[in-house]
């Protein structure tokens, strides 16, 4: 039970206990904030989630113990799961439409406080396409993040967009706040993590085009991945100028 109240401490109950994707119990060796990485990878397939936490599980159990403990439960998740490589495959495209995901918020709230004119969601979705599409991703392959992909990926991750956000957003050209090489996001900067989330999940909620007053807000209020209260929010100050917003600000 320690892991649910651990979780609700970080989501919002209310929301919470209605999703599917809450699961009992975690296997060993792997965190909350694994998990909450596995719901921003599969919230719209939550019969993934305990597969792909299965797969992080076991290699860590046999590194730390020689062995990976043969639980009843998590037997037979591993035994229904999809096939490794099938599994690492999903993870990854995952991954990067979330990223996808996140940099429209990202996009969205710069442009917001370096006081660009009417903010929406076709500027950042031009900005994204014409700045990342003909670049790649770290294996190699093409970002291809077309307006089209882009506005699919919007609707496909608004849940948890504010995570995606918040991940994304922990770059030289944004606000850096954790150290890449580290890979410490999910680990000792997991609480700064966690409050830069809720700024952008704050922003998200509340924001509504200016010209196109049908634009919904980007992260909907019915989300079950909706930060706590008692989470403070972080705020972002991006310094300098930002290179890529100045067609915009001309």
């Amino acid at each position: 039970m320690q892991f649910l109240q651990n979780i609700q401490k970080i989501f919002q109950i209310g929301n919470l206990k209605k999703d599917k994707a809450i699961i009992m119990t975690l296997p060993p060796e792997v965190s909350e904030a694994d998990y909450l990485l596995s719901v921003m990878l599969f919230d719209k397939t939550p019969h993934l989630i305990e597969p792909y936490l299965f797969y992080l599980s076991k290699p860590r159990q046999i590194n730390a113990t020689g062995d990976w403990e043969r639980d009843h439960y998590w037997t037979e998740v591993a035994s229904e799961a999809p096939a490794f490589e099938a599994m690492k495959q999903m993870t990854i495209a995952s991954y990067k439409r979330g990223l996808v995901a996140g940099w429209v918020l990202c996009v969205l709230y710069i442009m917001e406080i370096k006081g660009v004119k009417e903010p929406s969601k076709r500027k950042a979705r031009e900005l994204l396409s014409e700045n990342y599409l003909t670049k790649k991703w770290g294996d190699g392959s093409f970002m291809k993040c077309s307006k089209t992909l882009i506005e699919t990926v919007e609707k496909e991750y608004q849940n948890v967009a504010h995570l995606w956000a918040a991940l994304a957003i922990n770059h030289k050209d944004f606000f850096q706040y954790s150290d890449p090489a580290k890979k410490a996001i999910l680990g000792a900067d997991f609480e700064v993590f966690l409050q830069i989330s809720k700024q952008l999940e704050n922003y998200g909620l509340q924001y509504l085009g200016t010209r196109n007053k049908q634009e919904k807000p980007i992260i909907p209020s019915a989300s079950p991945w909706l930060l706590s209260a008692d989470i403070v929010p972080s705020p972002l100050i991006i310094n300098g100028k930002v290179d890529w917003l100045d067609p915009f600000l001309n």
